[in-house]
């Protein structure tokens, strides 16, 4: 594993081509679900004004699993309040390292101002950090695309979410019933 670390994560990438032929490319298919999503939920989450990142929690938010709307500690609702996104993608501050506990779960994080992109985005697991030097749109992909790699699943509140994102946008899963009709709904 130490070499998946180098290159950006593109080795990521090229190890997700070849175990995953078939799917699409994120970015191409991305664009018109982001643009449906903002369109038919122009209410939720208006604060947050980077729209990549609000599409994302108002996909997260409509595609719940199993027992994740059920009682939280205080400290994770409020993490969730300030970062719809908490869990998957943390943002910490310029002169910050990621934390150096190990994940069991890869996260992403991005240094600079809270939901907002940026250029500077490490994939912490395990006690691997793969620096992603990208923008957060191709930096999240990358992070799909571990998963797979790394043959890690995600955090059973999250399940609904991901699933959603491979099979709406990477077309490598079959959607669930509330991913089919949140993506029917749009």
């Amino acid at each position: 594993f130490d070499r998946i670390t180098l290159y950006n994560g593109e080795l990521i990438s090229l190890d997700y081509a070849k175990i995953k032929p078939e799917s699409t490319s994120f970015c191409e298919y991305w664009e018109p679900i982001e643009l449906a999503v903002l369109e038919h939920h122009s209410d939720q989450f208006k604060e947050i004004q980077n729209d990549f990142v609000r599409a994302l929690s108002i996909i997260r938010s409509k595609n719940p699993s199993r027992g994740s709307k059920r009682k939280q500690d205080t400290t994770s609702k409020n993490n969730m309040k300030n970062n719809p996104l908490s869990g998957i993608i943390e943002w910490i501050q310029m002169d910050d390292d990621p934390p150096q506990t190990a994940s069991m779960i890869p996260v992403l994080y991005v240094r600079g101002e809270p939901l907002k992109n940026s250029e500077d985005c490490v994939i912490r697991w395990s006690e691997w950090s793969i620096p992603v030097l990208a923008e957060l749109k191709l930096a999240f992909n990358i992070l799909l695309e571990t998963f797979t790699v790394l043959n890690v699943q995600p955090a059973p509140t999250d399940r609904q979410f991901f699933l959603f994102l491979r099979g709406a946008v990477l077309h490598t899963a079959t959607l669930s019933t509330t991913g089919a009709k949140f993506l029917h709904s749009l």
